[in-house]
């Protein structure tokens, strides 16, 4: 320990000369890397709040017996609003822009459960479109905004409880989709509804009770594909050649600074190539061959960066676990041991992680999982302190990576339920089917 002690000594003592003479510089390099991340949060937070939305409540068919496999069409015909990717240089640093998103709610009350998609105004009529082709006898009206209908939360009359879903493994890893539940079945031959669970929870909510679920989605390219490639790329025992990682500034600096300290102690050498064997076949098991085929066919469709939010409300003196414990166990149903599943995001987890000021921190996080709700924000991270937000400044680029469900994922999580298997008594749904005028309808002149 002395040796390495006396080491770093010996290089930090060489150093300062080096950084007496060019201060100048590293700070320089920490007001640019500061700057950016300020400017690119300013231009990109105007960006958000001039985006128009509008809130559409889409009322079911009273006797719907469309599959999940229906919304999948739904969903895909959604992707159409990827914009194929933001890269030039004045829409990012100039104008703000980010890729758009839209938000999938369902939402149970005293007033039954409702199915709700808010969107930028501008794709109102890709939304209705994707929906009257796989579902036509449903109705889309705009509706009020539900979020702030008991005030700010928590206040003195209700608490919450809330968390975010992410994935336990990497996006790749598919989970349980409606195929499970329904591939080959025909409802008499005992045709599952994924939703069935979800909405029966929903549906046993007491008059001041609130349940909702938030499934944020924004499309996204093959970018998250190569992470498909190299996992069934590992699992085949091909070789791949690493990819060099881009870093910042501000990093790119650090490690040349440790190269100049370390430099004084490091003697050259020659550094042998090891010899590259020839591949050996691998021979996978069936289970091994199943994973590989699952993955392959999450990654043949299209993809959605996503954030699934959970939010429920009741009255503090009537306040229990118990739907709490009723809806965590029905996304459980989505899991699978070798595949994926959810897990809560510990950063917005409404539970206390302190030893000190726990009924504080716990009101933050509260505070902060009601506001990201109420904004539809994709943004993921705990409560940061004013010193905590600075640091982050440095780092504009760097984005918290999302989990990626495709359209047939997305399809298992949110649609409406097949009304001949899903009993729920909440379920709102359209009472008089609207329809055309007969084709003999006199016509006075």
């Amino acid at each position: 320990m002395n040796l390495i002690e006396g080491i770093l000594a010996k290089a930090l003592v060489n150093t300062l000369p080096i950084i007496e003479s060019f201060w100048w510089v590293i700070a320089i390099v920490l007001f640019v890397n500061w700057f950016k991340g300020w400017w690119l949060k300013r231009v990109r937070s105007a960006f958000i709040a001039n985006i128009d939305w509008i809130l559409l409540e889409v009322k079911i068919p009273k006797e719907n017996v469309r599959p999940p496999k229906a919304m999948e069409q739904v969903f895909t015909a959604l992707h159409a609003t990827y914009s194929g990717g933001i890269d030039k240089w004045e829409d990012i640093w100039i104008k703000g822009e980010v890729e758009e998103w839209m938000s999938c709610e369902m939402v149970s009350s005293r007033n039954g459960i409702r199915f709700m998609v808010k969107t930028p105004r501008k794709y109102r009529n890709l939304v209705e479109s994707a929906f009257f082709s796989q579902y036509p006898e449903a109705e889309i009206v705009l509706a009020e905004e539900y979020v702030s209908e008991l005030g700010e939360l928590p206040n003195e009359e209700y608490d919450i409880w809330g968390n975010d879903l992410l994935l336990a493994r990497e996006s790749a890893y598919p989970l349980k989709t409606h195929r499970y539940f329904s591939e080959g079945k025909k409802i008499e031959e005992g045709l599952l509804d994924p939703i069935a669970m979800i909405a029966e929870v929903m549906s046993l909510l007491k008059d001041d009770e609130r349940l909702w679920i938030q499934i944020l989605i924004r499309p996204t390219g093959d970018g998250w594909k190569k992470e498909t490639e190299k996992i069934v790329g590992e699992k085949m025992g091909r070789k791949k050649k690493e990819e060099k990682k881009e870093v910042s500034l501000i990093v790119e600096f650090g490690l040349f600074l440790w190269q100049v300290m370390t430099a004084l102690f490091v003697t050259p050498s020659e550094v042998k190539k090891e010899e590259e064997k020839p591949e050996k076949p691998v021979t996978l098991t069936d289970s091994e061959k199943k994973v590989i085929e699952e993955i392959e066919l999450k990654a043949s469709k299209v993809g959605f960066e996503t954030v699934i939010r959970i939010l429920y409300i009741d009255k503090k003196g009537a306040f229990t676990r118990e739907n709490v414990s009723a809806i965590s166990g029905a996304f459980r149903q989505f899991d699978t041991q070798h595949l994926n599943a959810f897990k809560g995001f510990k950063g917005t987890r409404v539970s206390p992680s302190r030893w000190f000021f726990k009924g504080s921190a716990l009101l933050r996080r509260k505070k902060t999982m009601y506001a990201n709700y109420v904004k539809r924000s994709g943004k993921l991270g705990t409560v940061m302190g004013p010193l905590q937000e600075f640091v982050r400044s440095f780092y504009a680029d760097e984005k918290v990576p999302l989990p990626v469900l495709n359209a047939e994922e997305l399809a298992t999580l949110f649609h409406p339920p097949i009304t001949e298997i899903v009993s729920a008594q909440g379920l709102r749904s359209v009472e008089v089917v609207k329809g055309g005028p007969p084709p003999n309808l006199p016509i006075s002149p």
